[in-house]
């Protein structure tokens, strides 16, 4: 039965091949040749060969022909389906699998290669991964990174970074989600991940590091976030600079800040031109507007204060309502957190007063200068004036005293009064400034005192001339002479 089955094997074999043979004469060439076989021990195959030649005419009488391109190493047949017929590559559309020094290459006629797309626009473009596209100059690199974009001359690098750019260009995204939102704005450039996810319309924008200007929508003109979650809640405010992490980070609508240092202007929402240098630095501003803190927890508490300056570690640290207030110096600040155009000046040194400077602290023993200190004394700038009428009804009931300070460790000793027992005498005296709260001090203006000493010199010289005329009078009627 076996002998039959190879016996009949053998003969269709034989008919097969006088036919092709037959059929390839009668196109004036071989080009296919059909064996069959039995190789040992026992199986069947079949091989198929084509024989290398020059490409053919393709036309419609020559429809379905294939040949063997040993130029291009392809296996090419005659497409009826294109207008006029032409050559396609055997493997589907224009698309050919090649094999080069045992590496495969899915390319096109133009040598590009192309995963899930027809039509590569660069030597490699993979859908949704890989995009270097040479129209608009744009590069796309990780999953659905620029995805739907369609601007110029932007650079999308990571996990959806730019995923729904449309018209904007001139921007550059590297991070996962980075400039995920953007749409048609333009010029940002948005590093780590999430950075300037939330951006859809604003342009000309730098965010570094993860979460930087996260919640930036459509602010604009430069607003320059560096560390992670810098300007994190800015959504429209403008011209801000945040260098630290969490700088900024409240910010929602205030422009013009400035913020140097981690968490510095952490609180401020729509507080603006402010300028924080140094960690903390304005921490708790929120609204307060044209600020300056420079050094570390400079203005930490303010919330709501506006024009206030302040240079020193902790300066100015207990302010948060006040305005126009000045701290210089390292834990310089107010006495109180609402005062108004004072001025504390050097370490520790503390004022307690509204529209009042103070110069150190109570280690300050001289308080020098080249020249005396001058006061505005311009009949233009006075009004009401009057003579001044207390002289020794006030000097003869003060008391000079000598006297250490409490808070002065050198000990040294003092002159002066005390500023109660000026008070009680009960006559006017201006240059006695009482404390506006229980925690406020006493103080004198000592050069005040210069207007009732020469009252008292005054008065007294008129009862010196009153006494001579008297002594005068008493010599003419003793006939004592002059």
């Amino acid at each position: 039965m076996k002998r039959n089955n190879l016996t009949l094997l053998f003969f269709c074999a034989f008919v097969v091949s006088l036919c092709i043979c037959s059929n390839a004469f009668s196109q004036g060439a071989e080009s296919i040749t059909l064996t069959t076989y039995y190789p040992s021990p026992y199986g069947e195959y079949q091989r198929l060969r084509l024989f290398p030649s020059s490409q053919p005419t393709c036309d419609a009488n020559n429809i379905g022909l294939m040949y063997y391109d040993s130029a291009t190493n392809r296996i090419r047949y005659c497409d009826g389906s294109l207008v006029p017929p032409d050559w396609t590559d055997v493997g589907g559309g224009p698309w050919a699998w090649e094999d080069a020094n045992n590496k495969v290459y899915l390319r096109d006629n133009n040598d590009r290669v192309g995963i899930g797309t027809t039509s590569p626009n660069n030597t490699i473009q993979v859908t949704n991964l890989i995009n270097f596209d040479n129209v608009r100059h744009s590069t796309n690199l990780g999953y659905q990174a620029g995805n739907s974009n369609s601007g110029n001359d932007n650079t999308f690098m990571g996990y959806q970074a730019g995923y729904s750019n449309t018209t904007g260009y001139y921007n550059t995204a590297l991070g996962p989600y980075a400039l995920y939102s953007n749409t048609t704005g333009y010029r940002n450039i948005a590093l780590g991940n999430f950075a300037l996810f939330s951006n859809t319309t604003g342009y000309t924008n730098i965010a570094l590091g993860p979460y930087a200007l996260f919640s930036n929508t459509t602010g604009y003109g430069a607003n320059i976030a560096l560390g992670p979650n810098a300007l994190y809640f800015n959504t429209t405010g403008n011209f801000n600079t945040a260098l630290g992490p969490d700088a900024l980070y409240f910010n929602t609508t205030g422009t013009s800040n400035t913020a140097l240092g981690i968490y510095a202007l952490f609180s401020n929402t729509t507080g603006y031109y402010n300028s924080a240098l140094g960690p903390f630095a304005l921490y708790f501003n929120t609204t307060g507007n044209n600020n300056t803190a420079l050094g570390p927890y400079a203005f930490y508490s303010n919330t709501t204060g506006n024009y206030n300056t302040t240079l020193g570690t902790f300066a100015l640290y207990s302010n948060t309502t006040g305005n126009n207030n000045t701290a210089l110096g390292s834990y310089a600040d107010v006495a109180s957190n609402n005062l108004s155009n004072a001025t504390a000046i050097g370490y520790r040194a503390s004022v307690d007063l509204s529209n009042k400077v103070r110069i150190g602290n109570a280690n300050v023993t001289i308080i020098e200068g080249e020249v005396d200190w001058s006061i505005p004394s311009d009949s233009r700038g006075k009004y009401d004036v009057k003579d001044y009428t207390h002289g020794l009804d006030l000097v003869l009931k003060l008391r000079p005293v000598e006297f250490k300070l409490k808070d002065d460790a050198t000990k040294k000793m003092h002159s002066g009064f005390i500023a109660q027992e000026v008070e009680a005498i009960g006559v006017p005296f201006y240059g006695l400034n009482k404390p506006e709260t229980d925690k406020g001090s006493y103080s004198l203006q000592y050069s005040g005192f210069v207007v009732p000493l020469v009252k008292s010199v005054q008065e007294q010289q008129k009862q010196i001339e009153s006494l001579k005329a008297e002594i005068k009078d008493l010599k003419s009627r003793l006939n004592l002479g002059p």
